[in-house]
């Protein structure tokens, strides 16, 4: 399967590097919950291979969760964080050549949920979603303008956040913590800058059976002189012994609702999902299959 943006000669090349151990059937995906429709069909096929980006990944995983075939990543995307978490190689002739040259190394993970959705690695209420809403803005530009944009996008919106009063309020089963904005990860990379890991939430992974929260409870000015360079070190250690952070490690269940039942901005995987006033994070664990 693949995402409509991947370049023919890649697609070729793929196909190629497949080939030589597996029985190849390309489908080139034309929109936005193709792969997931596509990926409930699948019962008759051995594995699916994702050739695009962290959406349409994560479009294939929520076809595929709770059944038994698996998927594999070939990264064709800006930032490819799932593949990365997975271990792929950078480029995805190299991770279709490592392929079929194991076979695949067969393994579960966990996933997140929210909203009707499940989330790979990160998802977010509030200044994430923002975040991705305007990174959106940039996806046809250059990778280097793109992750330019990127930067820009989080400076503008951590400075849209300084002076806000809490806006939400996030409930698990031990404590109750108010902020302006909240994310939460399933996976230890929230996204990358090149090659450059950016992690805010502590101890997230894969396998550990929980999502990591991390809660900002509002920015002042010297906040945002102070949170970003944390941020930035690609330290969730950094991030979290910030004064204006609260962590929400090993969750398994969260309820986050706005203080004054305005809607705010929803993300998952990179993906903008609207606007909601209410939703609750969970995790599904061992719930998808993948080959490494």
């Amino acid at each position: 399967m693949r995402a409509t943006r991947v370049a023919p000669g890649v697609v070729a090349d793929v196909r190629a590097a497949l080939g030589h151990r597996f029985e190849v059937e390309v489908i080139a995906t034309v929109g936005r919950g193709h792969a997931a429709a596509l990926c409930r069909e699948v019962g008759g096929f051995g594995a699916v291979a994702v050739l695009g980006g962290d959406g349409t990944v994560n479009e294939a995983a929520n076809g595929l969760v709770g059944g038994e075939v698996p998927l594999a990543c070939l990264p064709g995307g800006l930032t490819n964080v799932f593949a990365r978490a997975l271990g792929s190689p950078s480029g995805a002739v190299a991770a279709a050549e490592r392929l079929a040259a194991s076979g695949g190394r067969p393994a579960t993970v966990d996933v997140g949920s929210v909203a009707g959705r499940h989330f790979l690695f990160a998802s977010g209420l509030g200044l994430s979603a923002t975040l991705t809403r305007r990174h959106e803005l940039g996806r046809r530009d250059t990778p280097a303008l793109a992750q330019a944009s990127a930067v820009w996008a989080a400076v503008r919106a951590v400075a849209d956040e300084a002076g806000l009063r809490p806006r939400l309020r996030v409930t698990t089963a031990d404590r109750i913590v108010e902020g302006t904005t909240v994310v939460a990860q399933n996976a230890g990379p929230i996204t990358f800058l090149g090659s450059h890991p950016i992690r805010v939430c502590q101890g997230a992974g894969l396998t550990s059976r929980s999502l990591s929260l991390t809660v900002l409870r509002g920015a002042g000015p010297r906040d945002l002189v102070t949170l970003p360079p944390r941020v930035l070190s690609g330290r969730a250690s950094a991030v979290v012994s910030h004064p204006r952070i609260a962590a929400l490690p090993a969750v398994t269940l969260a309820s986050v609702e706005t203080l004054d039942g305005a809607p705010l901005p929803l993300d998952a995987d990179g993906e903008y999902l609207g606007e909601h006033a209410k939703v609750e994070y969970g995790i599904v664990p061992a719930a998808l299959r993948v080959l490494t």
